[in-house]
């Protein structure tokens, strides 16, 4: 019994962030007294769920706001850009629609042309190896930047090399129909390390991560 009442009240509490989440949209900002009103609920419990909210940069900091009227004075809340994730969108319909109209307009050489270019520009901002760092320092700064790009990216040593993994794929819902958004990302890994890589583990066969292997002969290579 106890059991289920926690997770009555999580989910009644998930509910409640949903709903603030949903009238900041739809509002564009709003205040704790105007929360409180529309959920029915005490101006704590608003202000308990939004500094929840705000923790996770989904709600920015609050804004005053001055009034003519006496008393205390009024805060007011907005949604993030991190907040657009939590709200359904067409991405992956579009880009599942572009790549099949594309594909059906031109041949295979093309589109892994297209694709590539894609993935050069998609790191444009990526960071670039300082002048006598290691390449495992340059590793560390590679994964926290696919990491910001969503992929869940983590590093580890094996006796071959230094193994790379992606837990999430960014593009789930469009590489089953899509496959060569694969290669895509292995051309922009590829263009992030500098090196070679052979794929390990594939997510879209069922593994549990992306993973790639980077030889203990490549780094050295590119060591020296």
């Amino acid at each position: 019994m106890q059991v289920d009442a926690a997770r009555i009240v999580s989910d009644v509490m998930q509910e409640k962030r949903r709903q603030i989440l949903d009238i900041l949209k739809e509002d564009g900002s709003a205040t704790i007294r105007k929360l409180s009103g529309e959920l029915k609920v005490t101006g704590v419990t608003v202000r308990h769920h939004l500094n929840e909210l705000r923790e996770r940069g989904i709600v920015s900091e609050p804004r005053v706001i001055h009034s003519d009227s006496p008393g205390r004075p009024q805060f007011e809340y907005r949604l993030t850009p991190k907040a657009n994730e939590y709200f359904p969108n067409g991405l992956i319909s579009l880009s599942n629609h572009l790549l099949q109209e594309m594909k059906a307009r031109t041949d295979s050489s093309k589109v892994r042309a297209i694709l590539s270019g894609v993935a050069r520009r998609s790191i444009a901002d990526a960071p670039k190896r300082s002048a006598g760092s290691s390449f495992e320092e340059h590793v560390n700064l590679v994964v926290d930047y696919l990491t910001d790009k969503g992929y869940l990216a983590s590093w580890e040593r094996n006796p071959e090399g230094i193994i790379l993994h992606t837990s999430n794929c960014p593009y789930e819902g469009a590489v089953e129909m899509n496959p060569e958004m694969c290669q895509m990302d292995h051309e922009m890994i590829t263009s992030l390390l500098g090196t070679s890589l052979q794929f390990v583990c594939h997510l879209a066969k069922g593994d549990d991560s992306c993973s790639y292997l980077i030889t203990t002969a490549e780094i050295a290579a590119i060591s020296e």
